[in-house]
């Protein structure tokens, strides 16, 4: 008995004791390369193995494993196991990897071991969930002592029972079973999301990490949860297509209909046509009659369909948003950023957005921190009015009593007077009034008064 490539057809050479049973090898995307367990040699599948579980193998005595899992078999023996560099699209389920620091997961694997001496590792998942905190991740407590030399991963034997692949990518269920041969006793203990690192995030603050692949290519979490990207169309976009496939069906309708009754009269003998039209000679075929009629009608009444319709919405499109492209009232002069319309298809459905939904702030306001209140030596320093004090007000059932218009003048004349105080104290390059947000006489006097100390001393 061999490893996965064995079990799973001779798909990979794998290290000798990792069985995959039951789970499959899914799709292998990916360029990039990794480092993963090899030693070359694959016999045949054993029949005694189950084909319900994904096996692995962990112990401390190699023929005491054999005889638990593979008895009497003569051709399951250890390989020249060593790390190999390969590619992403190579990895089988069932395959051991070695991770360094700052590297891509390559597929949805178990953390088996870190270098941490406690089994933590970092992971970032903002390709995922768009989260740029760092997630910590634990190896399994079986496998925790187990470094990343070849010699100690060679002797891990165990056996792993995981879910099929799902989507969730905040759940996954699995149970690892072992045998300590010291005892004799067999133990199992649960795997959760915790240990697992999931394709697409990257390791971080871990210099290295040895895991178990249980999910490669289609069958990963992030490949589960990537659907097609949805056509966003506007509110004309879909009439006008609504209205031409109408119009369309009208003109079918016309066609059909005058094809049918050309090719009845044509059928008909000793009409005025045959009588009377000179140059007149008709088909003996009704049918091939009534298709020439009905292509003639299509010609004909084509202009019935409004074809140049599109070509013209797409033109008032473009002009629309080079105007927004240039309008004053959209610009940004902090960054000297004008906008900036990506997506043109759907600008005449602005002004018609009724909800917004977002998931965190950044997203539609600006993470600006604004220092409007101080405390020094227990005096508080501060003119303005915070956001949190106006919210304060409002749950206290106390409005504001001073007019917004009538506030902004008087924090207007406060910060007149704090920076003529200044001025007159001392002489500050840095001093920059415009961007000045803590309003407060006070301080600037009191900074005065202690520069006048000072000098004078």
């Amino acid at each position: 008995m061999g490893g996965a490539g064995a079990i799973l057809g001779g798909a990979v050479a794998s290290w000798d004791w990792v069985a995959v049973v039951g789970v499959g090898v899914g799709r292998r995307f990916g360029s990039a390369s990794t480092d993963f367990f090899w030693d070359g040699f694959a016999p045949a599948r054993h029949p005694s193995l189950s084909s319900s579980a994904l096996g692995l193998g962990l112990g401390l005595n190699w023929y005491s494993y054999t005889c638990f899992f593979f008895p009497q078999d003569p051709n399951f023996r250890p390989g020249a196991a060593q790390w190999e560099r390969t590619l992403w699209k190579k990895l089988e389920v069932g395959d051991i990897v070695l991770l360094r620091d700052n590297e891509q997961v390559p597929a949805d694997i178990i953390v088996l071991a870190t270098s941490d001496p406690d089994g933590n590792c970092y992971l970032e998942t903002k390709n995922l969930d768009g989260e740029t905190n760092l997630k910590l991740r634990k190896s399994l407590v079986a496998t925790r002592n187990m470094s990343s030399a070849e010699e100690e991963v060679q002797r891990a034997r165990f056996v792993l029972d995981s879910e099929a692949p799902s989507q969730n990518l905040y759940l996954y269920h699995g149970v690892l079973r072992y045998r300590d041969f010291s005892s004799a006793s067999a133990f199992s203990s649960p795997v959760s999301i915790n240990e697992m690192l999931l394709r697409g995030c990257a390791l971080r603050n871990t210099a290295w990490v040895v895991g178990l692949v249980v999910f490669t290519g289609a069958d990963t979490k992030i490949m589960l949860n990537g659907g097609d990207t949805p056509s966003k169309r506007s509110k004309i976009e879909r009439e006008t297509n609504f209205n031409v496939a109408v119009n369309f069906g009208v003109l079918l309708a016309m066609c059909i209909i005058a094809g049918i009754f050309s090719g009845r009269e044509d059928a008909k003998r000793n009409t005025s046509a045959d009588l009377f039209e000179v140059g007149s000679d008709p088909t003996s075929s009704t049918v091939l009659n009534g298709l020439v009629t009905f292509v003639s009608c299509i010609i004909m009444f084509q202009n019935i369909v409004p074809i140049s319709l599109y070509i013209s919405i797409e033109i008032v499109k473009t002009i629309q948003a080079y105007f927004i492209s240039q309008d004053v009232d959209i610009y940004y002069e902090g960054y000297d950023t004008p906008c900036v319309p990506k997506t043109w298809n759907i600008s005449d459905d602005l002004g018609q957005i009724e909800y917004v939904f977002s998931d965190k702030t950044g997203t539609l306001t600006q993470n600006v921190m604004e220092f409007q209140k101080g405390s020094v030596n227990g005096i508080a320093y501060g003119e303005g009015v915070t956001e949190a004090q106006r919210g304060a007000a409002t749950r206290a059932g106390a409005a504001d009593t001073m007019d917004p218009a009538e506030l902004t003048a008087k924090l207007a004349r406060l910060k007149q007077l704090m920076v003529t105080t200044m001025e007159r104290a001392w002489s500050n390059r840095y001093l920059q009034p415009a961007k000045l947000t803590l309003v407060s006489p006070g301080l600037a006097s009191a900074l005065a008064d202690e520069a006048r100390g000072r000098h004078w001393r």
